[in-house]
């Protein structure tokens, strides 16, 4: 297997904070060839060692009331360095039945500020199914065949620019 779950792992040494609460995976993340990824409350965790030294990052978080389904890792963009993924889901009940809304957090490393960040891929691709009682994208296997679709369509100018945002200089 290409990541391997992790149970009871515990921060970094030198991080004084107690074991995540939640599995843990192992995996090539990023350019890491062994970096762990874990949701730790409403964050979502990145650690690696760079350098001989530990680094955390805390790329993104759950909204409130989303429970975790996957999490998966792809190099979907075929730049050599693996994303990782996150689908969470929530339901909203209504007087014609519950209806699960499911979300993908992207989150992909940027080799100039050495930071993982989170991209808005497939943010407005949100498919619903009547028959199935649910709306986004459910599965790593939707996900992936969808943003690979995405990376291998011609680069339009607005495309190229939110797959390519950097942060704006204040």
């Amino acid at each position: 297997k290409e990541f391997q779950r992790v149970a009871n792992l515990t921060h970094p040494k030198g991080f004084a904070l107690k074991p995540f609460s939640h599995d843990a995976f192992r995996g090539k993340i990023g350019p890491f060839a062994k970096a762990y990824i874990a949701i730790e409350g409403k964050q979502v965790v990145m650690m690696a060692q760079e350098r001989g030294k530990w680094r955390i990052w805390s790329p993104a978080e759950i909204e409130d009331g989303n429970d975790v389904d996957a999490i998966f890792f792809d190099d979907v963009d075929q730049d050599g360095h693996v994303e990782a993924f996150v689908i969470t889901s929530w339901m909203r009940g209504s007087i014609d039945g519950a209806l699960t809304n499911y979300s993908l957090i992207s989150l992909q490393w940027d080799p100039v500020q050495r930071v993982f960040v989170q991209r808005d891929w497939l943010r407005d691709h949100d498919p619903a199914d009547n028959d199935d009682h649910t709306h986004g994208i459910s599965t790593a296997k939707q996900a992936r065949k969808l943003l690979r679709q995405m990376h291998r369509a011609p680069t339009s100018k607005s495309s190229s620019a939110m797959s390519q945002t950097k942060p704006a200089k204040s």
